[in-house]
């Protein structure tokens, strides 16, 4: 809560900021749901795109053949690495499962309505007999839309973080974001495209809490 101190805003000027703050906060956190959301969409178009180049099956008969293969590598107590599609298979599972909503908040990140509804919608799509390169061509557009997403929170932050700092508010709304200064510049020059935060691994472990999504 911002307080008037020593300033000569009116209790007016001192609400209209409180609000500005409040709504930037909630931005910055949406950006960083989004960001990871991004960033787990290009760890699985990623799987897709080399196991297609290698020609590996991810789906189909040969995906099924595929995780058949590890359960029973798992099952004898092999040391192995896990393959392609049981990878995918897994990530998309726990998604559909838990939702993306309830992954992001084990680590305090909160999505926008927008965010989740696109990834649960994928999610929720996806099937392990679509062929690999269609269920790439979905991801992608999710991925996509996630990007424009956030390429909008960016400009809110951005504005809002302008407006903030006008003299009028005599430094005070400055003040009041001081601890979110250097994540959000972090936010303003970063590349909407690339995402980051969340990984295939942490999703598969359910164990991302205490990951800070910019560092």
């Amino acid at each position: 809560m911002i307080e008037k101190g020593g300033s000569n805003l009116s209790p007016s000027d001192i609400k209209g900021l409180n609000t500005q703050v409040g709504d930037l906060n909630k931005v910055i956190k949406e950006y960083e749901a989004g960001d990871a959301s991004i960033g787990l969409m290009n760890e699985l178009i990623g799987l897709f795109t080399t196991a297609e180049k290698r020609g590996v099956a991810v789906t189909g008969l040969g995906g099924q053949f595929n995780i058949a293969m590890d359960k029973l590598k798992t099952f004898l107590g092999r040391d192995f690495d896990t393959s392609d599609a049981t990878q995918i298979q897994q990530a998309i599972n726990q998604v559909k499962q838990r939702s993306i909503r309830d992954i992001l908040q084990e680590s305090g990140r909160t999505i926008s309505d927008l965010d989740r509804q696109i990834v649960d919608k994928i999610f929720g799509e996806i099937d392990f007999f679509t062929p690999p390169d269609q269920i790439a061509k979905k991801l992608n557009k999710a991925r996509n839309d996630l990007i424009d997403s956030n390429r909008e929170k960016k400009r809110t932050i951005t504005s809002s973080y302008t407006l903030i700092q006008n003299p009028v508010y005599e430094g005070v709304g400055l003040t009041a974001i001081s601890p979110y200064i250097s994540l959000i510049d972090k936010i303003i020059k970063a590349d909407p495209t690339q995402g980051a935060g969340l990984t295939l691994d942490e999703v598969l472990n359910i164990d991302i809490r205490g990951q800070n999504l910019l560092n």
